[in-house]
């Protein structure tokens, strides 16, 4: 395995795991909050549909970016392009979890999923990566990229599930807060798996 690849690939892949934490969080407080369902097997359904969005949506950035441009630019130049999709990500999830904090309505996480978005449109241009596909394969790769995020989507489903069921919130933590926090572990332990799984099995070159 060609190391010297690996390690800008992990951090493009890294950089995605911001913009995906992003959607996951902003589609599920749309559903949790319209529902008010924050609690047991319920919520693990709701992060299971708002996981998923984010895993189709992250199809598109690995492929033309983490996977797709293995030897364009190297170390500095992806670890700088990490760097405005990690704050564009990671300041959307902050300002999710302050709204869960505040018990917003679902029309605040609506606007911070159309901030994303545009934010989303304007990385994808100032990384030129429209006309940078990585291959022909896309249906056997879409096939093996849908099993391999499945998997951690199961993964997400019952670590979400089993933490809000069974630990109560702490630290003076409202539910909705507690849930959110749970859920940056889950999607952590997800996304290790999606990233061996994508390298190994989906994006091999």
């Amino acid at each position: 395995m060609n190391i010297a690849g690996l390690i800008p690939q992990f951090i493009r892949f890294a950089g995605i795991g911001f913009l995906n934490t992003a959607v996951d969080y902003a589609v599920f407080n749309i559903i949790a909050s319209y529902l008010n369902v924050y609690r047991g097997q319920g919520v693990g359904y709701i992060t299971a549909v708002s996981f998923t969005v984010a895993v189709l949506h992250s199809y598109f950035w690995n492929k033309h970016w983490a996977f797709g441009r293995e030897n364009s630019g190297g170390v500095w130049k992806s670890a700088g392009q990490f760097v405005a999709a990690a704050v564009l990500g990671a300041g959307i999830v902050a300002l999710i979890l302050f709204g869960s904090g505040q018990k917003y309505a679902p029309l605040y996480y609506f606007f911070m999923l159309a901030l994303l978005i545009v934010g989303e449109i304007l990385l994808w241009k100032f990384f030129h990566l429209m006309s940078n596909p990585l291959g022909g394969k896309s249906g056997s790769e879409m096939a093996l990229f849908i099993f391999v995020s499945f998997i951690g989507i199961g993964i997400n489903f019952a670590i979400v599930s089993a933490g809000t069921a069974k630990i109560d919130p702490l630290f003076g933590l409202n539910q909705e807060l507690w849930t959110n926090l749970i859920k940056v572990g889950a999607t952590c332990i997800a996304l290790i798996w999606n990233f061996i799984g994508y390298k190994v099995f989906v994006f091999k070159r």
